[in-house]
Order: structure tokens, then C-alpha cells, then sequence
């Protein structure tokens, strides 16, 4: 597993992204690359921990997925299918 921030710092232990300020409109990404080692969609989801200003619809680090604070993303690997003959001598 890997992580590359756009801006700020990654903890691959915690899982903990410490993005920094953001400017009004900003936008940062996070790319991960994992291998998966077990079949079928997987779901990641990110959420708010802190924030250094009070948000008038949201508590951050609440795990409530309605908040705009908080998304997921459905990954669905792709399939791979491979085939073998074997020939009888």
C-alpha cells in the first residue's frame, strides 16, 4: 500500500491524512494504491477528523455518513478471467 497527498501529510499506520490549511474552494487529493487481495467491491470512506473553524451542518469525526463532512467511493475491481487447455497426448 501507498499513499501520495497533493498537499499535506499521510500516515500510513494511522491512516490519518493532516491536510494543512485550504484555501475557500481548494481542492486536495489523496491517491492510494493497494493491492486487493479478496474479490467484489470495496467501499472507502473518508470523513473530517478536525477543523480549526465551526461548521454550522456538520460535527467532525462523528461517523455519520449524511454530513457533508464525511463520503465513501465504491471501488469494484476489475474482473480478470483466464483460461487453460490442456491437451491429452
Amino acid at each position: 500500500v501507498s499513499a501520495t497527498p497533493s498537499q499535506g501529510t499521510y500516515d500510513a499506520a494511522t491512516g490519518l491524512w493532516t491536510v494543512g490549511s485550504l484555501a475557500p474552494g481548494a481542492t486536495v487529493t489523496l491517491q492510494v494504491t493497494a493491492t486487493v487481495v479478496t474479490g467484489g467491491p470495496k467501499t472507502n470512506t473518508a470523513q473530517v477528523s478536525a477543523v480549526d473553524q465551526f461548521d454550522v451542518d456538520s460535527t467532525p469525526n462523528n461517523n455519520v455518513p449524511a454530513e457533508d463532512d464525511q463520503d465513501a467511493a465504491l471501488v469494484q475491481p476489475p474482473r480478470t478471467l483466464s483460461k487453460r487447455a490442456f491437451l491429452a497426448r
